[in-house]
């Protein structure tokens, strides 16, 4: 025995001096050349030391990379990393990347199996993580925030929500979008560098660059690419359409509905856009339509409310022939290109084309003319509806000529029954005064009857007188 020890430790040391390598059943080859110990066998396996975790732990000072197979607690091989035994992954818990069969989804899942996030790196940057605490879902190269703080939030894209900290209940899907937001709460950013720059609530956004200079702005609601495009501290503002409302900056209570709909100036609060390229240059105003529109209607006409029980101070000062006699009724054609213009000049992203023809022509007053009539009349006429900066559009209501033309009739009907009256009456006086002409006619004849009458009597009693004077 020790004869046969003798001999190996000779044959184990001839190798181990010869090729700086152990070979352990390797026959007559050589050990290979690139390993320390080459053990060689088709019949059999090599056994790594077994031991409990009680075992396994008391390990004086372990190696990085001691390899040891645990028998007890959770079965398995488990090298020390340097810091502590680490369970090498092997069979049914490894998971590859080329695809697996025979999984069972209560068994093989990527994931935790504890109270911890699910996160993922791509080219080791942060590209997102799963919060089983705060309901937090990220996905995407830089989307979220590792720091995040606020809860309910769904982030899926890249740079979505990647500056947020304390903002809750956000939802952002696509390229930056709601990028910059912080603090605030309540927003969805629905497509390309939506609400990118958003600090504040309430504001959704739907379609490519929707809000996103906003800022500060609050309860806005954008569907469509770049509808609300420059809103930066706008609040209450509805824009759906492409370009929708794309030029407001400040404006409060805005409402644009169609491509290109939109307020021209600045400031402005409850103001209406209806329909492609419509626009509206003054507060508490509402236009449907752009410059082409060549009708609007419905299957009934326009209600305008006059409920008596919630009008005060009325009074019968309206004007008739006075105002209408002043009016210009005229015939005209729009210059369609000049205010184009006009209504565009604040837009920062190009107009809806337009199609005009030149030639058409209109009827109806000059609303400046038509103010100088009220003016010289001493009338206060509602139906001119007066731009409230110098340079702005002139409009008309013309429902509201309908008052003072009913007016004017009336005053008219009342010169006619007038004139009518005085007519019967001088009829009248005519006729008494040929009735008493006949009546004064006829006494003289009477008379002339009755001196006739005087005189025959006269005459008869003188003859009376001669025959007694001859009897």
């Amino acid at each position: 025995m020790e004869k046969g020890c003798f001999l190996s430790l000779l044959i184990l040391n001839f190798f181990v001096g010869y090729t700086q390598s152990v070979g352990i059943n390797t026959d007559a080859s050589l050990p290979d050349a690139s390993a320390m110990l080459d053990v060689k066998s088709s019949t059999k396996g090599m056994l790594m030391p077994r031991m409990l975790l009680a075992q396994r732990n008391a390990i004086p000072s372990p190696a990085a990379g001691l390899m040891i197979y645990q028998t007890d607690n959770t079965p398995g091989y488990y090298y020390y990393n340097g810091a502590g035994w680490e369970e090498l992954l092997a069979g049914k818990n490894a998971w590859s990347t080329k695809g697996n069969t025979a999984t069972n989804p209560v068994e093989n899942f990527i994931g935790t199996t504890d109270n911890q996030p699910l996160t993922f790196r791509v080219n080791n940057q942060w590209s997102g993580a799963i919060y089983p605490v705060g309901a937090n879902v990220f996905y995407g190269l830089q989307a979220g925030n590792s720091g995040v703080t606020g809860i309910g939030n769904t982030a899926v894209g890249q740079n979505t929500f990647s500056q947020n900290t304390t903002g809750g209940f956000n939802t952002a899907m696509g390229l930056n979008s709601l990028s910059n937001n912080i603090l605030g709460e309540y927003n969805t950013a629905i497509g390309e560098r939506v609400l990118q720059f958003n600090t504040s609530t309430h504001n959704t956004g739907i379609g490519a660059e929707a809000l996103r200079q906003n800022t500060s702005g609050f309860n806005n609601t954008a569907a469509g690419s770049f509808a609300l495009y420059n809103n930066s501290v706008g609040f209450f503002n509805s824009a759906f359409g492409y370009q929708a409302l794309a030029s407001n900056f400040a404006g409060t209570t805005l409402t644009a509905l169609g491509y290109g709909a939109d307020v021209t100036i600045d400031f402005a609060s409850n103001a209406t856009a209806l329909g492609a390229g419509a626009k509206v240059d003054a507060s508490n105003k509402v236009r449907i339509g752009n410059t082409t529109v060549t009708s609007i209607g419905g299957q009934v006409g326009w209600s305008t409310f006059s409920d008596g029980r919630y009008k005060n101070s009325i009074r019968e000062d309206v004007k008739g022939l006075d105002f209408v006699l002043n009016l210009r009724p005229v015939s005209y054609a729009v210059d369609i290109p000049g205010l184009e213009k006009y209504l565009s000049q604040n837009n920062v992203l190009p107009a809806p084309a337009t199609h005009h023809d030149p030639l058409k022509r209109q009827t109806g007053f000059i609303a400046q003319e038509v103010e100088t009539a009220a003016t010289l009349s001493g009338f206060s006429f509602s139906g001119v509806d007066r731009p409230e900066k110098p340079g702005g559009l002139y409009a008309l209501r013309y429902a509201d000529f309908v008052v003072p033309l009913v007016k004017a009739i009336q005053e008219q009907q009342l010169v006619i029954a007038k004139l009518t009256k005085q007519a019967e009456q001088s009829e009248i006086r005519v006729i008494i005064w040929k009735q008493q002409a006949t009546i004064s006619n006829q006494q003289q004849q009477i008379d002339e009857m009755k001196n006739i009458i005087t005189e025959l009597k006269i005459e008869i009693m003188a003859l009376k007188n001669k025959n007694s004077l001859h009897n």
